[in-house]
């Protein structure tokens, strides 16, 4: 596994070449469009309801109960920005790895490990634990926020 870079042909790095820059390529575009709605779409609900707890506090006058749950959808507001911001950080490092893989290709030393994705470093990377930690944060937020909702509308007597 360990065999030198320097040992294969000219045309099989070119063919190496090309397959990691579409992997650059697709790894790239796939996890931007996969974090990109995913955080759409927990940033809606959160927000929506969000929304719907301003409109119920703006029909009713003296009604401080539906703050909690306001409070908890803006906090999963808050988490889905965050989650966005760390997905960026763990695509950066997955683009750079990649970048620097087909540059190693190229190198008269480099084995075959050099140029080998390093998966397990992405899984202790903490941007991503952080990502998902915010994931979890922003739809416990959101069922939170629906809980305290309807606890604040029972109580309300309406």
């Amino acid at each position: 596994m360990n065999k030198s870079i320097k040992d294969f042909e000219p045309e099989f790095k070119e063919k190496f070449s090309n397959v990691l820059t579409d992997q650059i390529k697709e790894t790239f575009n796939k996890m931007e469009e996969t974090a990109k709605s995913h955080t759409q779409h927990t940033f809606l609900v959160n927000a929506g309801g969000a929304t719907a707890v301003l409109a119920f506090i703006g029909t009713r006058t003296g009604t401080t109960s539906a703050i909690w749950p306001l409070f908890f959808f803006v906090i999963g507001v808050i988490a889905c920005g965050v989650q966005l911001l760390m997905m960026v950080y763990v695509h950066k490092f997955l683009f750079n790895d990649a970048i620097i893989r087909r540059n190693k290709l190229y190198e008269k030393d480099a084995t075959l490990e050099d140029i080998t994705p390093k998966v397990g470093d992405i899984k202790n990377l903490i941007y991503q634990k952080i990502a998902s930690w915010a994931c979890f944060t922003a739809h416990g937020s959101f069922i939170a926020g629906v809980i305290a909702g309807g606890i604040s509308y029972f109580y309300s007597g309406s």
